[in-house]
C-alpha cells in the first residue's frame, strides 16, 4: 500500500504530501537521520488514513495478514490516525486515541465507542477516559479501524 508520489503530491489521495512543507535541507536530514525519521520520508504519513483503510480490505479479503504489514507503519505511521499498536501488550491490535472537545460526548457516541470494541471481551475491547477528557478504545484490529473512523462521522 505504498503511495505514489508524483513530485510533492500523493497520486492516490491527490493531495500534497506532508514532506511538501519542510525545506529541502530538512528533508535531506531525515533521510540520514534515525529509524522513526526514515520511516516518514520513506512513506509519507499523511496517507497513513489511505494504507489503514486499503491493509483492512485486504485483511477482510483474507489477501493480507496483519504480521505482514511493515513495522513502519505499525509503530509510526498509524500514529497520524490516532491508531498505537502495542506488540508486546497486545500483538495485533491497537488503541485508538479519539479527541473530544471540551471533553463533551453524548450518549450515543459512548454507544458507539462501547458497540466498537464490544466484540473483543472485557479483557481486551476496553474504553479508556483519559485524565484529559479524552477517549481511547482499545484492542482495535485494523480490519476495524475503517468501520470505526467511518462511524465516527455519523
Amino acid at each position: 500500500a505504498a503511495a505514489t508520489v508524483k513530485g510533492d503530491i500523493d497520486t492516490r489521495t491527490g493531495k500534497p504530501t506532508g514532506t511538501s512543507f519542510l525545506p529541502a535541507e530538512t528533508v535531506e536530514r531525515a533521510k540520514v537521520g534515525n529509524k522513526i525519521e526514515k520511516t516518514k520520508i520513506a512513506k509519507d504519513g499523511s496517507s497513513a488514513w489511505s494504507d489503514i483503510y486499503e491493509y483492512a480490505a485486504k485483511i477482510r479479503a483474507g489477501e493480507l495478514d496483519w504480521k505482514d504489514i511493515e513495522g513502519g507503519d505499525f509503530n509510526s505511521r498509524f500514529k497520524f490516525a490516532g491508531l498505537l499498536h502495542r506488540d508486546k501488550r497486545t500483538p495485533g491490535q491497537f488503541m485508538l486515541r479519539l479527541k473530544v472537545p471540551n471533553g463533551i460526548i453524548n450518549s450515543d457516541q459512548l454507544r458507539f465507542y462501547a458497540d466498537s470494541v464490544e466484540k473483543y471481551g472485557t479483557e481486551v475491547g476496553v474504553i479508556d477516559i483519559t485524565t484529559r477528557a479524552n477517549i481511547q478504545l482499545r484492542g482495535v484490529k485494523i480490519e476495524d479501524a475503517p468501520d470505526i473512523i467511518d462511524g465516527l462521522h455519523r
